[in-house]
């Protein structure tokens, strides 16, 4: 996956290349294939930052209940 810029955005592809050769077998040329996966990339960040906030909720919730807990059997 490559980042490209451009007028202040940011863009990014996925690339596939690949050598063309002659009947000899020598290199003589690169045939490139991209395609944008800015979407997917954004969804993907989208994802990991839902999933960072899900931990913390858990986190927080776990906590509570453990000083609830203690609270409950210490009175």
């Amino acid at each position: 996956m490559e980042e490209n810029k451009k007028d202040g955005k940011t863009r990014y592809v996925q690339v596939m290349k690949s050598p063309v050769r002659d009947a000899g077998g020598a290199i003589v040329g690169e045939q490139v294939i991209f395609w944008d996966v800015t979407d997917r990339k954004h969804a993907e960040e989208q994802l990991q930052a839902a999933k960072k906030a899900a931990e913390v909720a858990s986190q927080a919730k776990s906590e509570f209940l453990a000083t609830m807990s203690h609270e409950i059997r210490t009175r």
